[in-house]
């Protein structure tokens, strides 16, 4: 979810420009059976049943999700997804964004290496953006701006991410749909990274831009290799980065995983989705929930 609003959030910022990285042309369906599914029940009187999809934020083409999944869609009542973009307006993003994206002083050349901005120069030069729009910008929001042009060029459209169209069809169905998180804290945990290492995530980004990284996520999570996707994401060992991963996913993931059992003291059957990095490694939902003493377990149809 957070590409979706980081998409909104960049076209108010660069009056629609990045926006125009999107590819045209037909989509077709395509039939996955090999999701990262979990069902996950309570201890006995402790509130409703939760299944957990581990989903990709962008794909080529719509994504029709397979036998494993349609049933538990039917029999849950509620759609919990990080954050419902369309409960927010343009307004609020935008001063989301501008409180948590903008730097306090200075322009974003005075805080960063000269390598690292004459290699932002150079990735907009390359694709008619002006490089001015990340002037007043911090280190994280033109990473992560990066990275949602990475993705564009890859033919990867967050309009055909998972969570976009369950939450669509949630809005068909008249279901309801919560959120796990605020705008605020999505943002803020990347604004809450030291600037150095806001930094080095943006030099990370852009020495990827040929796209094969995310291509790789995508077809990781097609075949159902949890495993590899959790290598893939996890494998950075440099020292300098694990505050990046301990705020982007272990500590949203206790976050999200408290307001899970929150939620479920209701008694629904609950229908979660969220980004599958947060459903692998020793900190995941999945593994969260076990350690409250759910029982958690992969769904059989799945891999």
């Amino acid at each position: 979810m957070l590409l979706r609003l980081l998409q909104t959030a960049t076209c108010l910022v660069a009056a629609g420009l990045l926006a125009a990285c999107a590819t045209g042309g037909p989509h077709h369906a395509i039939e996955t059976g090999n999701a990262f599914l979990w069902q996950a029940s309570p201890p006995p009187g402790e509130g409703g049943a939760l299944v957990v999809l581990g989903s990709i934020h962008a794909n080529d083409t719509p994504i029709e999700l397979g036998v494993s999944v349609e049933p538990h869609w039917r029999e849950s009542e509620t759609l919990v997804v990080e954050l419902d973009a369309t409960s927010l307006d343009a307004r609020e993003t935008a001063e989301v964004l501008f409180a948590r994206g903008r730097l306090a002083e200075g322009t974003l050349p005075d805080h960063v290496s000269p390598e690292t901005w004459a290699a932002l120069r150079d990735f907009c030069l390359q694709r008619d953006i002006p490089v001015a729009i990340y002037l007043p910008a911090k280190p994280w929001f033109a990473a992560l701006s990066v990275e949602e042009v990475m993705l564009r060029e890859a033919g990867l459209d967050p309009e055909n991410g998972v969570e976009e169209q369950l939450v669509r069809r949630a809005a068909r169905e008249g279901r309801p749909i919560e959120s796990l998180e605020t705008l605020d804290e999505q943002f803020g945990a990347f604004d809450g990274l030291d600037l150095a290492v806001q930094e080095q995530h943006l030099s990370d980004a852009l020495a990827q831009v040929d796209g094969g990284a995310v291509q790789e996520f995508a077809s990781l999570w097609r075949r159902g290799d949890r495993a590899g996707l959790a290598h893939a994401v996890f494998s950075d060992e440099r020292p300098e980065m694990a505050p990046l991963y301990d705020a982007i996913f272990r500590q949203r993931n206790h976050r999200m995983a408290e307001r899970l059992l929150r939620l479920a003291r209701d008694g629904r059957t609950r229908f979660v989705v969220v980004g599958a990095a947060h459903t692998v490694g020793p900190d995941s939902l999945p593994s969260l929930l076990a350690r409250r003493g759910w029982t958690v377990s992969p769904d059989p149809e799945s891999p």
